[in-house]
């Protein structure tokens, strides 16, 4: 497989593509960016990691971070970002501006599975899964949607997400 570096054209809309090798891609527009290393840079770009454990940056600007299967590390950028992890152990970090962050990750013997920090700004966080995840707010208010009713951080018992005393509203399900 061969390994690649590609600049996706400065054309909005414009879907750019990996090869089957370790890629490494950027986005400069409007871009759809499909690949394992993957930095938007400027502009309101999707994200896409897919399977695999995927590295995806947002750079600048408003935009949508999808990591896909796989153990991602999944970081916004300045702006508003839409950030999911998909199914994995994932990493998932907002930026600056009003996130929306969702994990959807796997359990494995009782071990949280996602981490998910919100950030500078307004975020909205969810981890209703049914899994155990770590979840940190930043500063800003904060609202956060959670598996079952536990204590928040740093009570680690049950299997039930652990959440920061820092967000400001969190909701129960």
């Amino acid at each position: 497989a061969w390994a690649a570096t590609i600049q996706c054209p400065e054309k909005e809309g414009r879907k750019c593509e990996g090869t089957s090798g370790p890629d490494t891609m950027y986005g400069t527009g409007e871009d759809y960016v499909y690949g394992d290393w993957i930095d938007g840079h400027e502009g309101s770009d999707k994200i896409y990691g897919f399977g695999g454990d995927d590295k995806d940056n947002g750079g600048h600007g408003t935009g949508g971070l999808f990591g896909g299967r796989g153990d991602d590390l999944v970081r916004g950028g300045d702006g508003q970002d839409e950030i999911s992890g998909g199914k994995g152990s994932d990493r998932l970090y907002g930026g600056r501006g009003g996130d929306s962050i969702t994990g959807e990750g796997t359990f494995v013997n009782h071990t949280p599975r996602d981490l998910i920090v919100g950030g500078p700004g307004d975020d909205r966080l969810a981890a209703r899964d049914g899994q155990k995840d770590r979840i940190y707010c930043g500063t800003g208010f904060d609202s956060v949607d959670a598996d079952d009713a536990s204590k928040s951080w740093p009570d680690d018992s049950g299997d039930r997400d652990l959440v920061d005393d820092s967000c400001e509203e969190v909701h129960r399900y």
